[in-house]
C-alpha cells in the first residue's frame, strides 16, 4: 500500500514562488515605469535619426516608451515631409507609429528595430511629368543602406531590416501638384527584407474614386504581392509582383476607371504577373469575366470570358507593345496582337485573328447586346480570318476579312433549318459610302474602320442580305420578295415580334426594300427603342390579325413606307367581314406623349351600323359593341395602361344608323388616355344637316360616360316622323341639345340621360296636338322624359302656351292653354 503523500521540498516551493514574484514585479514595472520615463528630451534626436535614414525631414509631437507586449517607442502625429520638388503636402502622415526593439540586440549593447507599425497612415504617391516618383529616393536610400534579412536569427555586423506594416491606411495619387480622384482605402501593407538583396512586400486594399459616390463593397479587392531587388539606380531595380483584383463588378469598375458607367454587368477576376524593371515592365494577365450582360436586361444565356494577355510597358517612350491576347472559344479562339503605342497619344497597330470561332459564340454575344434577339435560334458553323487595325491621323484604317463556313440556323418557328452559303465580311480600309457628318453638321472624317457584309441569299426566298458594320453600330439591307409565311417565320426567329410583319397571317406575298440600323449598345439609362428601319414594303392578299377584332382584316394591297421617325401605310385597300374600305395610317416611332398618336384616314362607300356592330362583336347582341371592343383592347394592355393614342377622320358616302340615313358623313375622332373625343360629325340627314360633337370617357371596370352636343338644321318633318313611324305633317324641324349619358345598353343610356334641348317646328301635327303653324320650345331631359320648361304653340294668329312632358316611351302629359292632354303620341290618321 502507498503511504500518505509527502509535502514538496521547501526549496522547490520557494523556487516557484520567487519565479512568480519576479514575473509579477516585471509586470508592475512594465505598467508603472513607462509613464515615469520621459523620452521627449530625445524627441529631436530620434526624429533626426529617422530623417537621416529616410533622407526626408521627419516630425512627431511626442515619444513614449512602451514595454508591453514588447519594448518599443510610441510616436504620435508622425509626419514625413515631402521633397519640395514634388510639392508641399507631406509624403506620409500617421497618428500613431510604434517601433518595437529587438531584445537580443539590447543584450549585446546595440539598438535594433524589429517591427514598425503604422496606424491608419495616409501616403501620397506623386508622379511628375518627367516620369519621377516621390518615393523613388526613399527606395534608393533604403537600397544603399546595408541591412541583414529581417528574419535573420543572430545579430551580425549589419543591422537587421525591420518588418514594416501599416493597417487601415489610405494611398492617394497625385500627378504633379494635382491630386487624382483615385485612391486606395482600407489598405494593409507589409514589407520586409527576405535576403540581403531582396525586399518582399504585400498590399491589400480597396480602390475608390473620391469624385464619385461608390459603394466600397462594389469596387472589389486588390492584392499585390512580390519582391523588389537592390540596384544602384531606381530604374534598374528588378521587380516581380503578382496583382489580383477579385469581386469587381464591371459597372462599378467602369465608373472607377473611366468615371462613367458603360452599361455592362458581370464580375471580374484578374491576376497579373509583373516582371522586369522600371525601364521595361512585362505584364502577363489572366482574366475571367462571369455572367457578362448589359444592365438593361439579363439574357437567358450569358458569356464567360477567360482571356490571357501579354504585353510590355517601356517607360522611356511610355508605350505598350508586344501585346498578345488570346480568348479561347470552344474549339477555336480569338487573338489580338500588336502595339498600343504611346499612352499619351495612343496609335494602336493591331492584328485580330479568328480561328474556328463557333457561330454559336457569335450568336450568344449578339444576345448580350440586344434584348430578345433570336431567343430560340440555334447556330452551327465556324468563322476564320484576320483583320489589321492601324490608327493614323486623322482617321483609322481596318483591313482584312472573315468567312463563316457551313452556317446553319434553326429555330422552332422555322419549318426547316436555314443552310446558308459561305458568308464573307471584308474591310478594305476605304471610306464608308454612307454620308458621315459631325455633331456640328459639317462633313466629318470618313469612317475607314467599317466591315462590309457581302450580299448573300436567304434560302427559300428571293431575298438578299447585305450590310455595313462599324464600331458604333450596324446597317443591314434586305431586298427582294418572299411569301409572308416565310417572312414572319424569319422575323419571329430573330426576335422581331414587335415589327410590322408580326401580326400578319401566313397568306400573301411581300416585296421589301428595307434598311435596318442600330447601335451595338445603347447609352446607360437611355430609353429603349427599336431598330431604325427605312425603305418600303408592299403586301398583296395578306391577312392582318388584330388582338381586339373578332376576325382578321383582309389586306388586298398595302404599301408601307418606313422612315426614322414614322411608318406610313398608304394606300391600303382592305376589307373586314366583307365591308370594303380604304385606309391610310401614320405610326410615329421613337416618340413620347401626344407625339405618339397614330394618324388615320378611313373611308368607305356604304356603311350599315348594324352590320358593322355584328362584324365587330361577332354576334347579334345589340348594345354589346362598345363593351366588347373595350374589353378586347384592355386585354391587350398592361394593367393601368391607357388605350393607344390615335387621331383621324372617318368618311362614309352613306351611313345607316337604324332607320336614320346619313349621307356624306365625315367624323373627326381622337383617342387619348381612356377617352374618345368626337371633335366633329357632319352629315346630311332627314332632308337637312346634322352637326355633332362629344366625348366618351372610360375608367377600367366602370361603365363609360358620354357627353353629346348636336345641332339638327332644317330637317324635313316628314322624314323625322318616319323614324318613329308617325305622321307629323309637312314643314321644317330644327333642334339642338346637350346630353350626358352612361352605360352600355339602350336601357342604361335612356335611364341615365340628363341634359337640355331646344326645338323649332313649322307646320306640324299629331293626334294629341292637332295641326299647328309653329311650335317653339326648350326643356330638360331627365328620368327618361322630355320636360318642357318654355314652350308655345301657334295656330293661325293665336299663340298658346304649351307645357308638360313626353316620355321616351312616347307617352305624353301635356297642357295647351287650359286643355290638359294625356296619351300616346300616335300617328295621325
Amino acid at each position: 500500500m502507498n503511504g500518505p503523500s509527502r509535502p514538496a521540498p521547501v526549496k522547490m516551493r520557494n523556487g516557484k514562488g520567487w519565479l512568480l514574484f519576479s514575473l509579477l514585479v516585471l509586470l508592475l514595472l512594465a505598467l508603472i515605469l513607462p509613464p515615469l520615463i520621459n523620452l521627449n528630451r530625445y524627441q529631436r534626436r530620434i526624429a533626426a535619426s529617422i530623417s537621416s535614414s529616410l533622407g526626408r525631414p521627419v516630425e512627431m509631437s511626442s515619444v513614449k516608451l512602451t514595454l508591453l507586449p514588447l519594448p518599443g517607442l510610441a510616436m504620435s502625429n508622425f509626419v514625413v515631409e515631402e521633397d519640395p520638388a514634388f510639392g508641399a503636402e507631406p509624403t506620409l502622415r500617421s497618428a500613431n507609429v510604434t517601433a518595437y526593439l529587438r531584445l537580443t540586440s539590447l543584450w549585446r549593447g546595440k539598438l535594433e528595430i524589429s517591427r514598425i507599425s503604422l496606424d491608419e497612415p495616409s501616403l501620397n504617391l506623386v508622379h511628375t511629368s518627367a516620369g519621377r516618383w516621390n518615393i523613388g529616393s526613399l527606395l534608393l536610400q533604403a537600397s544603399h543602406v546595408p541591412n541583414a534579412p529581417t528574419s535573420q536569427r543572430y545579430i551580425g555586423y549589419a543591422p537587421r531590416f525591420p518588418y514594416i506594416e501599416a493597417n487601415n491606411g489610405r494611398v492617394n495619387f497625385k500627378e504633379g501638384l494635382e491630386k487624382r480622384p483615385f485612391s486606395l482605402l482600407n489598405a494593409d501593407f507589409s514589407m520586409w527584407l527576405a535576403d540581403p538583396g531582396q525586399w518582399r512586400l504585400r498590399v491589400e486594399a480597396q480602390p475608390v474614386r473620391t469624385d464619385l459616390d461608390l459603394d466600397l463593397s462594389d469596387t472589389g479587392l486588390l492584392r499585390i504581392e512580390g519582391s523588389l531587388k537592390r540596384a544602384s539606380a531606381l530604374g534598374d531595380m528588378p521587380v516581380h509582383l503578382t496583382a489580383t483584383w477579385s469581386k469587381a463588378p464591371l459597372g462599378e469598375l467602369a465608373r472607377l476607371l473611366l468615371g462613367h458607367d458603360l452599361g455592362w454587368r458581370g464580375d471580374l477576376y484578374t491576376e497579373t504577373e509583373i516582371t522586369g524593371d522600371a525601364h521595361a515592365l512585362q505584364f502577363k494577365s489572366r482574366l475571367r469575366v462571369d455572367d457578362l450582360h448589359r444592365q438593361e436586361f439579363t439574357p437567358s444565356e450569358t458569356i464567360q470570358l477567360e482571356p490571357t494577355c501579354l504585353f510590355v510597358y517601356r517607360r522611356d517612350r511610355q508605350i505598350v507593345d508586344g501585346l498578345n491576347c488570346t480568348l479561347p472559344t470552344g474549339d477555336g479562339s480569338l487573338s489580338l496582337k500588336g502595339s498600343l503605342g504611346s499612352l499619351a497619344q495612343p496609335a494602336p497597330s493591331l492584328t485580330i485573328g479568328i480561328d474556328r470561332l463557333p457561330a454559336s459564340f457569335v450568336l450568344t454575344a449578339l444576345r448580350t447586346l440586344h434584348q430578345g434577339f433570336a431567343p430560340g435560334l440555334e447556330a452551327k458553323g465556324s468563322a476564320h480570318g484576320s483583320f489589321t487595325y492601324q490608327a493614323t491621323a486623322p482617321s483609322s484604317v481596318l483591313e482584312g476579312g472573315m468567312t463563316i463556313d457551313t452556317l446553319s440556323l434553326n429555330a422552332p418557328e422555322l419549318k426547316t433549318p436555314l443552310e446558308l452559303e459561305p458568308i464573307h465580311l471584308t474591310a478594305s480600309g476605304k471610306a464608308s459610302p454612307a454620308k458621315v457628318t459631325s455633331h456640328h453638321g459639317a462633313p466629318a472624317v470618313p469612317d475607314r474602320t467599317s466591315v462590309e457584309l457581302t450580299p448573300f441569299s436567304l434560302p427559300g426566298n428571293s431575298l438578299t442580305l447585305a450590310g455595313t458594320l462599324t464600331r458604333a453600330g450596324f446597317e443591314l439591307h434586305m431586298n427582294g420578295a418572299s411569301t409572308i409565311d416565310r417572312l414572319t417565320s424569319l422575323a419571329r426567329s430573330f426576335g422581331l415580334s414587335h415589327s410590322s410583319v408580326a401580326a400578319l397571317g401566313p397568306q400573301g406575298t411581300a416585296a421589301i426594300a428595307l434598311t435596318l440600323r442600330g447601335p451595338w449598345t445603347k447609352a446607360v439609362a437611355a430609353t429603349p427603342r427599336p431598330l431604325d428601319v427605312e425603305g418600303t414594303m408592299r403586301l398583296q392578299n395578306a391577312i392582318y390579325n388584330s388582338a381586339f377584332l373578332p376576325a382578321p382584316v383582309e389586306l388586298l394591297s398595302a404599301e408601307a413606307n418606313f422612315s426614322p421617325s414614322e411608318v406610313v401605310w398608304s394606300p391600303v385597300s382592305a376589307a373586314f367581314q366583307h365591308i370594303p374600305f380604304t385606309l391610310s395610317l401614320t405610326v410615329p416611332k421613337n416618340c413620347t406623349g401626344l407625339d405618339c398618336a397614330v394618324l388615320f384616314n378611313a373611308s368607305t362607300a356604304n356603311l350599315d351600323a348594324g352590320v358593322l356592330e355584328r362584324a365587330l362583336t361577332g354576334n347579334s347582341n345589340r348594345g354589346a359593341l362598345l363593351g366588347e371592343i373595350m374589353t378586347r383592347i384592355d386585354a391587350t394592355l398592361s394593367p393601368g395602361k391607357n388605350w393607344p393614342a390615335a387621331s383621324g377622320v372617318v368618311r362614309a358616302n352613306t351611313f345607316l344608323a337604324g332607320p336614320m340615313v346619313m349621307r356624306n358623313m365625315t367624323a373627326s375622332l381622337q383617342v387619348q388616355g381612356r377617352s374618345v373625343a368626337l371633335h366633329t360629325l357632319d352629315a346630311r340627314t332627314l332632308g337637312g344637316t346634322v352637326h355633332a360633337s362629344g366625348t366618351l370617357d372610360a375608367v377600367s371596370g366602370a361603365p363609360p360616360s358620354y357627353n353629346l352636343s348636336f345641332v339638327l338644321t332644317r330637317a324635313a318633318a316628314t322624314e323625322a316622323a318616319a323614324l318613329f313611324h308617325e305622321n307629323w305633317g309637312s314643314g321644317e324641324l330644327s333642334a339642338s341639345g346637350d346630353l350626358k349619358l352612361s352605360g352600355y345598353s339602350r336601357a342604361a343610356l335612356a335611364s341615365s340621360a340628363r341634359g337640355t334641348f331646344h326645338a323649332a317646328w313649322d307646320h306640324g301635327a299629331s293626334t294629341l296636338l292637332g295641326s299647328f303653324e309653329h311650335w317653339d320650345g326648350s326643356g330638360t331631359v331627365e328620368q327618361s322624359r322630355l320636360t318642357l320648361t318654355r314652350s308655345s304653340l301657334t295656330r293661325g294668329s293665336t299663340g298658346e302656351p304649351l307645357s308638360g312632358s313626353i316620355g321616351f316611351d312616347r307617352q305624353a302629359n301635356l297642357t295647351v292653354g287650359t286643355l290638359h292632354l294625356v296619351g300616346p303620341m300616335q300617328p295621325q290618321k
